[in-house]
């Protein structure tokens, strides 16, 4: 049977802040952000209280602050040493292809420590995100990783029939 589309590895480095919103979709990065602002305040008001921060509301507000940081910054980290294995991975010889059949999808994975393939039914597909320059997947059986397609990456088909192919199939809510 034969593709309907195939997309080879390319990456776009001015867009890759695109992802950084859907890794903070991640529950480990909301799971206590609605406490925070609480966090906050009690440790002022531990501060109003006493004129000083006691330790409680010291360690609380420490925690707090670092939580925040890596609220924000842990995402870009991710995001670039993401893209950065890619790029080491699949440089020169080395490639990732995913082709996407009527009714199943095959990815393509060609390093040096050999080629690895696979073929799933859309039905594992857990979540699509679009954004202006790639589709982010997640599967069921790895929830916390991200594939990444670039728009720009078709080998066969458009991007556009891409889309359109995912709408027909229910895949894009």
């Amino acid at each position: 049977m034969e593709p309907l589309f195939i997309t080879e590895w390319n990456l776009i480095e001015t867009n890759t802040k695109e992802i950084i919103p859907i890794m903070r979709k991640s529950p480990f990065y909301n799971m206590f952000m609605p406490l925070t602002p609480i966090f906050i305040i009690l440790s002022f008001i531990g501060f109003s209280t006493t004129h000083a921060l006691n330790p409680a509301s010291s360690i609380m507000l420490v925690l707090t602050f670092l939580y925040i940081l890596h609220y924000w910054f842990g995402p870009h980290i991710q995001v670039r040493n993401y893209f950065k294995k890619i790029n080491e991975t699949y440089s020169g010889k080395n490639h990732l292809n995913f082709l996407f059949y009527e009714n199943t999808f095959e990815f393509q994975e060609a390093t040096k420590y050999g080629t690895v393939t696979g073929n799933c039914p859309y039905s594992m597909i857990t979540s699509i995100t679009v954004t202006p320059s790639f589709y982010c997947f997640t599967f069921k059986l790895t929830n916390n990783r991200l594939y990444v397609i670039s728009k720009n990456s078709f080998i066969k088909g458009t991007e556009q029939n891409f889309y359109n192919f995912l709408k027909d199939k229910y895949l894009l809510h």
